[in-house]
C-alpha cells in the first residue's frame, strides 16, 4: 500500500483517502513505522471500501472531470467548450470557455434558487441578513458571524433535493454557528433523513474543484 505520512503534534493516528485515492496517514512526531503499518492493517477494510467507491465515482463522472460533459441539476449533459455563445439546452451545454460556466449558471438558475431559499426561510423561520454566491473550491456554502449566507454557485450542478439540503443546512447555522448536537437536532426537525442526503452530497464533492 502506497501512502503519505504527515507528522505533527497530534496525539493519535488517523488516515484519510482523497477523491483520487491518495492515502494520507497523520500521526504524532516520532511514531514508529511499524505502528503506522499496524494501524493501516487494521483500517485496510475501510480503505478498500473507500477506494472502491472512489473508483466507481471517478469512472461514472470521468466525462465531467475532463470537461466533455457537465452536471446540470443532477443530469449529465454533453459540454462544448469553445462555442460562439454560452447556452444551455436539452441536448447539452455550450460555453465560450470554462470560466464562462459560472456566468451561465448564475444567469439561468440563480433567480429560481433564491426563490427556493425564500421558501425555506418561511418554512424554518430562519432569515439570513444577506445572500450571495461565490466560487468556493472546497465547500458548498457558508454562514458567517453576521448571518450572511454565501452559496457556492456549483450547487446548480446538484439534484434539487441535495441543493435543498444545503440551503437548510446553512439556514440552521443562523442559530448555531457550529456542528454541535443542537445544530443537528435542528436539522432533524426539517430533514429527518439528513444523514442519507449528506452521504449523497459527498458523491458530488469533486465538483467544487472544477470550473
Amino acid at each position: 500500500m502506497i501512502y503519505n505520512i504527515v507528522y505533527s503534534s497530534r496525539r493519535s493516528l488517523c488516515v484519510s483517502v482523497s477523491q483520487e485515492n491518495i492515502i494520507t496517514v497523520r500521526c504524532p512526531y516520532g511514531t514508529p513505522k511499524a505502528k503506522i503499518e499496524r494501524f493501516l492493517y487494521e483500517k485496510a477494510g475501510w480503505i478498500a471500501k473507500i477506494t472502491l467507491l472512489n473508483d466507481r465515482r471517478n469512472s461514472k463522472y470521468a466525462a465531467v472531470k475532463n470537461y466533455s460533459a457537465i452536471l446540470v441539476r443532477g443530469e449529465i449533459l454533453p459540454l462544448t467548450v469553445g462555442a460562439k455563445k454560452n447556452e444551455i439546452c436539452d441536448t447539452g451545454v455550450s460555453v465560450k470557455n470554462i470560466k464562462s460556466v459560472q456566468k451561465l449558471f448564475m444567469d439561468n438558475f440563480s433567480s429560481a434558487f433564491l426563490q427556493r431559499v425564500e421558501e425555506f426561510c418561511i418554512k424554518t423561520s430562519l432569515y439570513p441578513t444577506k445572500i450571495s454566491f461565490r466560487n468556493y473550491r472546497s465547500r458548498w456554502g457558508c454562514c458567517n458571524g453576521r448571518n450572511e449566507i454565501i452559496f457556492n454557485y456549483k450547487l446548480f450542478s446538484l439534484p434539487e433535493y441535495i441543493a435543498d439540503y444545503v440551503i437548510v443546512h446553512e439556514l440552521c447555522h443562523i442559530l448555531y454557528h457550529n456542528h454541535s448536537q443542537n445544530f443537528y437536532n435542528l436539522m432533524a426537525q426539517f430533514y429527518p433523513d439528513w444523514r442519507r442526503i449528506r452521504r449523497d452530497l459527498q458523491e458530488y464533492n469533486f465538483i467544487t474543484i472544477l470550473y
